[in-house]
């Protein structure tokens, strides 16, 4: 097809500019299939330039690496650890488990210990003076707990009559996401008091001793429309924000330990880049000195940012402010006690992210590259093949 040089130099322009067009948009809403193409033609040619890469950075800006401490308790888990730590029972081992993921669409919570720290099934799980619920699932190095507030799940409680007479039977039952769990087959001596404490009562087979922690379930609330027949009792089940870290599992017989440390890879990192050439101050790249999926980074103590993208031992780690970490932060406050400095933040953690990380005071910009690094990350739960425990 004959085109006039004219318009054979527009044609050329609108191809480049739909080209650059299409890199910006991949630049920001990355598609997954193109992405993935380009890291299969980048990987060999990155295999040889990264090492190299390292060797130039150290002879540029050399470093010698931290010292491997990098692991300290913050004050938010100390916090957490005496907030829910039950009260000493005659014959009973309080084991402290840490929580790997909480899964709120399930009501259930994943632990990152099982049967190596003597876990099974049924065995209450509490955090302080809350009831949780029970293990439903144990496997060597993971457990389940299925939390009250979970669809068409049962717990026996006390609570007070409206008279105050003797305590009212009745049992729990948890509707799951449709709602507060709803408190069902009641004495029909009297009525409930309303905000009246709903007591978890133990079961035959439930260790001695565990009735007279009074551990509850939360306050008893009326529902509903009487006149129209549809009042009904629910309890206002919620779970403590320091449950979402570790739980209390009661033992009588228990293992080496009573205190399932959280699993941590962290690796000793430094500079590599200061700034980054199309995002600028808005990231930086580190270089790790030991191989590993880190999530995020730690200058000195206090939280640098989250890794982004990673080639090798190069990554790119994001430097946001304080706030800028919303719902995924926390202050001691959330737990229930009076907080010294009410603008620190901390971690709340997932999966990958460690939990009670300093994040640094709510008001702080965006932190600046220091000297020492910590590249971090939450060790992943063995794979589902395991084998459960009997």
């Amino acid at each position: 097809m004959f085109l006039l040089p004219l318009a054979e130099r527009h044609r050329r322009s609108l191809l480049l500019g739909l080209l650059l067009a299409a890199l910006i948009l991949q630049s920001w809403l990355p598609w997954k299939p193109l992405q993935t193409l380009g890291n299969v033609c980048v990987a060999p040619v990155a295999a040889i330039t990264m090492p190299l890469a390292g060797r130039v950075v150290d002879r540029v800006d050399p470093r010698r690496p931290a010292d491997e401490s990098g692991g300290a308790t913050s004050e938010f888990i100390e916090v957490e650890r005496q907030q829910g730590q039950p009260q000493p029972v005659a014959g009973v081992a309080w084991l402290e488990i840490p929580v790997f993921e909480h899964r709120r669409l399930e009501h259930k919570l994943i632990l990152a210990a099982g049967a190596n720290y003597g876990l099974a099934v049924d065995m209450p799980v509490i955090f302080g003076r809350t009831w949780l619920g029970r293990l439903v699932e144990v496997k060597q190095y993971s457990a389940v707990v299925q939390l009250a507030s979970s669809a068409a799940v049962p717990t026996s409680v006390l609570l007070q009559s409206a008279d105050g007479s003797t305590p009212l039977r009745a049992v729990v039952e948890g509707r799951g996401n449709e709602g507060s769990p709803l408190l069902r087959w009641i004495e029909n001596r009297a009525d409930p008091k309303d905000a009246a404490p709903v007591q978890w009562r133990a079961g035959a087979d439930d260790l001695p001793g565990l009735a007279q922690l009074g551990l509850r379930l939360g306050l008893a609330q009326f529902a509903g429309d009487v006149l129209r027949g549809a009042g009904f009792w629910q309890v206002d089940f919620a779970l403590p924000a320091g449950a979402e870290g570790r739980v209390f599992v009661p033992a009588g017989a228990i293992a080496e330990s009573t205190v399932a440390e959280p699993q941590i890879d962290f690796s000793t990192a430094h500079l590599a880049l200061r700034v980054d050439g199309v995002f600028g101050a808005q990231l930086c790249g580190l270089r790790t000195l030991h191989d590993g999926i880190p999530s995020v980074v730690l200058n000195e103590q206090t939280v640098l940012g989250k890794v982004v993208a990673q080639r090798g031992n190069l990554l790119w780690c994001s430097l946001l402010p304080p706030q800028a970490w919303h719902n995924e932060a926390l202050r001691l406050s959330d737990l229930g006690v009076v907080d010294p400095d009410p603008i620190q933040l901390y971690s709340r953690g997932d999966s990958t992210v460690p939990r009670g990380l300093p994040l640094g005071s709510v008001d702080a910009v965006a932190p600046v590259p220091g000297d020492k690094f910590w590249a971090l990350t939450r060790v992943p739960l063995p794979p589902e093949g395991e084998a459960d425990a009997e």
